[in-house]
């Protein structure tokens, strides 16, 4: 096993230095090219002071410059902070300011909104110089990365991972779905969403290629999938909201992608009836259901997904660990919940990060000791996610502890409303909020809608208590979303209570 990530950028430019290892739009680098280029950066960035755990950022946007700009920090030492290059100034004041950057790396897109971020910026465009291979100083328990993630105080946090964390993850996901150097990786996530990691380190530690998917295809289905046909790629791992997309307005039809093989949906729940229409479409192609944190370095279940449910207003399981992991559910009173039982899913193992940087107060909360386990020190993550263990050893997902409400005097999952809304052919999303702007409070649905509207509410009184039919049911034209691609629940709630045209 290798000590440090970086590496399997250079053994792979050892045994295949021809071979393309970045395929982006119509430009391509291969593995030596990758190699020598990075080691440039690194030394560059080894001149201008940088040592081992210091913090390097970069400011691009999707590129092969971005995956350079990864590989270099590394090789630096040093661990790297992606920006979000669309993201607003302030946010990314306060990523910096949280984590004191030696400074940032940009290149000519992106040069003016760095120089406003921080006093010490470097154009990659810039950098020439050694390509000799650096000799490194750091160890597998050293960072890798920090990547920061939505705070419930409105500050983002910024989790730590090492590059221990990420080989015990990738090591274990190379191995259960055979992965090879015959592979084609998308990269549909940002850099700075930590599917990125499984993307990148997938295709480097198998010596295969990685096809970053431009951004904007989003908005074209069908061009999104001529890309994946065009470029070959055999594994995808995207968010759910996406497959839907595809699915919904047709794009995905019998015998398009005949390359691609293993679909990966993870990040939020997967509408059963898109999942069924995928299936239904690509009956030869696997599909894995995963599920993880950010804090458990991208990763900690997984499910393979056989058979949909016949139920669409049932969810398709998470599964059970991830083969390097242990996951178990622990009630209020910090046992364990059987089968049949909820409670708050927690994670061990060694892909489990260091916590919280520069914020003590928010790792001892959830990076604790494990209550269940007689050995003094025996650390865990709580995800905040609340699961039912089935009797066949798989999870189910029910909602966070975060999104559970108590109204009424009912605990209400708003999770569980979401999936009877999505489950109704003529809605084609939809997500719950419960505002407290006048007592008791209010549960409020916002929907898009697909085809002919129903009437939602009398259809929801087939399927849930009357204390969880929402009280409102808002019709809009999208749901606006995070960078990483998943519904801003905070945006909407804030849009209804400051919006007077909701009342």
């Amino acid at each position: 096993m290798i000590q440090l990530i970086q590496e399997y950028v250079s053994i792979a430019a050892k045994k295949h230095p021809n071979k393309i290892a970045v395929d982006f739009k119509d430009k391509k680098i291969t593995y030596k090219q990758l190699d020598e280029e990075t080691n440039i950066i690194a030394h560059t960035l080894r001149n201008l002071g940088c040592k081992r755990n210091d913090r390097v950022a970069f400011c691009l946007n999707k590129s092969i410059d971005s995956i350079k700009a990864v590989i270099g920090i590394l090789k630096a030492d040093a661990a790297y902070v992606p920006l979000d290059a669309q993201s607003p100034d302030e946010r990314l004041l306060q990523i910096v300011r949280d984590c004191a950057p030696i400074g940032i790396i940009c290149n000519d897109e992106t040069q003016d909104k760095t120089q406003r971020l921080s006093g010490t910026v470097f154009s990659i465009k810039n950098i020439d110089g050694n390509r000799s291979p650096p000799i490194y100083h750091n160890i597998r328990s050293d960072l890798a990365y920090i990547l920061y993630t939505s705070g419930s105080t409105g500050k983002p946090k910024g989790v730590m991972i090492t590059h221990s964390n990420i080989i015990h993850f990738i090591e274990w996901v190379t191995s259960q779905f055979n992965m090879s150097e015959n592979d084609v990786f998308s990269n549909h996530a940002p850099m700075h969403f930590d599917l990125s990691t499984f993307d990148m380190y997938s295709a480097f530690s198998n010596a295969a290629t990685l096809c970053p998917i431009p951004p904007e295809l989003n908005s074209y289905p069908e061009q999104f999938v001529d890309y994946i046909q065009e470029k070959k790629i055999t594994i995808i791992m995207c968010v759910p909201s996406i497959l839907s997309y595809l699915a919904r307005t047709n794009a995905i039809r019998p015998g398009r992608m005949p390359s691609l093989r293993l679909i990966i949906p993870t990040g939020e729940v997967f509408p059963t009836p898109s999942l069924a229409q995928w299936k239904h479409t690509f009956p030869e192609k696997t599909f894995v259901n995963m599920f993880g944190p950010t804090e458990t370095t991208v990763e900690c279940t997984y499910y393979v997904i056989d058979t949909v449910p016949s139920d669409m207003n049932q969810n398709i399981p998470i599964g059970r660990a991830c083969g390097h992991l242990e996951v178990f559910a622990l009630k209020e009173n910090n046992t364990l919940a059987g089968v049949g039982e909820v409670g708050e899913l927690c994670v061990r193992g060694p892909s489990v990060g260091l916590g919280y940087w520069n914020n003590q107060e928010k790792t001892q909360a959830a990076f604790t000791e494990n209550p269940v386990c007689t050995l003094a020190h025996d650390w865990m993550y709580r995800t905040g996610d609340l699961v039912e263990l089935q009797s066949d050893g798989n999870y189910k997902l029910k909602g966070r502890k975060d999104h559970q409400i108590k109204f009424m005097g009912y605990r209400i999952e708003l999770g569980e409303i979401e999936v009877a809304l999505h489950s109704l052919p003529s809605v084609k999303e939809a997500v719950t909020i419960f505002s407290k702007m006048q007592e008791p409070g209010k549960i409020i649905a916002f929907v898009v809608l697909q085809g002919t509207e129903n009437n939602i509410k009398e259809a929801l009184h087939n399927m849930l208590p009357k204390y969880m039919i929402p009280h409102e049911i808002h019709v809009v034209e999208s749901l606006p979303r995070t960078t990483t691609g998943k519904v801003n629940r905070i945006l909407i709630k804030e849009d209804y209570e400051k919006n007077p045209h909701y009342r």
